[in-house]
């Protein structure tokens, strides 16, 4: 699968490139986000935000639109496509507009406006591709650590994931390792080493792997078959399903 698998990263990052903005309910990086809104050209707003110019990104705007769990704490945070949003305990929260941009070092930024306030946040990814850090711009600002409602994320210790740790070949001869310490190995080719990370999404009743390598990430929901000897991957992006098999 080594030249499907390329084939995949580089139609991906042309679609980007070449949308200006991401549909709604993608799953892109922070990177991809970061390349597609700053090659958007779309309008922009005076925020008043030092260095920050806003446009509002269909790219950003697909990637926060869900409900997100703050960590440690009982609030959400609710985006939607349209720019607007809403934000405090589940049930009554306040309503809000958001607009999106970046700083001098490309990192994203999100303006959330209330009737009161106006603040700034910092957004990036962290290292499992599902959780997001929301840090205010202002100096030694809060920071907040956002998780889709609805997902857990599994550690390589967990029965869900402890499965498909090892070795895989698919059906052309090419060979993946997942190991225990998190590592994505793609074993026929060089420089292709990456992460990977899982989680259960539990109003789906699926479970999602994020692999990450160099040029981007892919998302697939698993499943083992066979006894735990193939490994099913399906792509919603591309609506396909792949098979890998366990090396004997």
């Amino acid at each position: 699968m080594k030249k499907r698998w390329t084939a995949v990263i580089i139609a991906l990052s042309m679609a980007l490139l070449s949308s200006g903005c991401g549909s709604a309910g993608s799953d892109n990086t922070e990177t991809e986000i970061t390349e597609d809104a700053v090659g958007s050209g779309g309008e922009t707003d005076d925020v008043g935000t030092g260095n920050m110019t806003a446009y509002y990104s269909g790219a950003v705007a697909a990637a926060l639109s869900k409900s997100w769990n703050v960590e440690g704490e009982e609030e959400t945070y609710v985006f939607s496509t349209d720019g607007s949003g809403g934000h405090g305990l589940k049930g009554k929260q306040e309503k809000f507009q958001y607009s999106c941009g970046f700083d001098e070092e490309n990192n994203i930024l999100v303006q959330i406006t209330t009737e009161e306030s106006e603040e700034t946040y910092r957004i990036s990814t962290d290292e499992t591709g599902y959780r997001l850090y929301m840090e205010a711009a202002k100096k030694d600002g809060e920071k907040k650590i956002l998780t889709p409602a609805g997902l857990e994320i599994l550690d390589t210790e967990d029965e869900r994931v402890s499965g498909i740790l090892g070795i895989w070949v698919d059906d052309s001869g090419n060979r993946y390792e997942f190991t225990k310490d998190s590592k994505f190995r793609i074993l026929t080719s060089e420089n292709n080493d990456g992460t990977f990370s899982a989680a259960d999404k539990k109003e789906e009743m699926v479970q999602e792997i994020c692999i990450r390598v160099a040029g981007g990430s892919l998302k697939y929901e698993y499943s083992l078959k066979d006894e735990g000897k193939t490994l099913e991957l399906y792509s919603r992006d591309a609506e396909s399903f792949y098979y890998w098999h366990r090396e004997e």
